[in-house]
């Protein structure tokens, strides 16, 4: 059974995924799914590859894998209304569940890394195209190091892991696929709510440590109290302050003892 007939089969008709493209090999599922969304492809178009070539993440850093070693997928979704962060957030937290559904417990290094035992295992990027004031349509895309064989051996701005590694098993990767998939949809219609914002907040990485943000053009530390209302990383600075950092930060890091 090839890869998409396995995913076929786990995917619950009718819904996100229903529209389905699967590609032994592509240079970016994101810059894929952006062009079949552009030519008209329904909200809920999933593109996922076997292999990914120069796939992209925040920053303009570059992730690839071997065939066979990870998860890539991008869904088109065409939202009603601009929520930038959200949109990074609702990726984390579908990553999150389904890893949850193989009994492993992830947090989400804010805003867009998910981390297994604080080693990065999975990351989101949102792509969203305007014409003019319009919101034409938003690219989701999710990367998951699965296999051994995914984890990038040069060294890494952040550790990186596997599933497999802490699932003391081979995960199956169209199981999983079907399982991110599944709570993106149940969480994409309540994007907006406050109850999206409280998983969200409840599944973050470091909140209460002190940590580090790189925001505009300074270095900032601080306590991570929570989420902002739309996700912005609230820190409570040294001097009473309470900053909100915008998605636009570049990377937050924990404070160990003595730094």
């Amino acid at each position: 059974m090839t890869m998409g007939q396995e995913l076929r089969a786990w995917l619950p008709a009718g819904g996100f995924g229903e529209e389905l493209y699967v590609f032994d090999a592509v240079d970016s599922t994101n810059t894929t799914a952006a062009a079949l969304a552009r030519d008209g492809a329904v909200e809920g178009t999933l593109v996922v590859a076997d292999y990914q070539r120069r796939g992209r993440g925040r920053g303009g850093s570059s992730w690839s894998t071997p065939a066979g070693t990870a998860i890539a997928l991008s869904l088109v979704l065409r939202p009603s209304a601009n929520h930038p962060l959200r949109w990074t957030g609702l990726g984390a937290v579908a990553v999150v569940e389904g890893l949850r559904q193989e009994g492993l417990l992830a947090r989400i290094k804010w805003p867009n890394d998910v981390l297994l035992e604080d080693r990065k295992v999975a990351g989101v990027l949102a792509e969203a195209a305007w014409q003019g004031e319009h919101l034409s349509h938003l690219v989701l895309g999710i990367g998951v190091n699965v296999r051994p064989g995914s984890v990038p051996q040069q060294d890494l701005a952040y550790p990186a892991t596997c599933v497999d590694g802490h699932a003391g098993r081979a995960v199956a990767r169209p199981k999983l696929i079907a399982n991110i998939v599944g709570s993106l949809a149940v969480w994409y219609a309540g994007l907006g709510s406050s109850r999206f914002l409280q998983v969200w907040e409840d599944g973050l990485a470091y909140k209460g440590e002190r940590v580090r943000v790189e925001w505009g053009e300074k270095e900032w530390e601080g306590r991570l109290l929570g989420l902002g209302p739309e996700g912005e990383a609230r820190l409570l600075l040294d001097d009473g302050r309470e900053l909100h950092c915008s998605g636009e930060a570049r990377s937050l890091r924990p404070l160990r003892r003595g730094e």
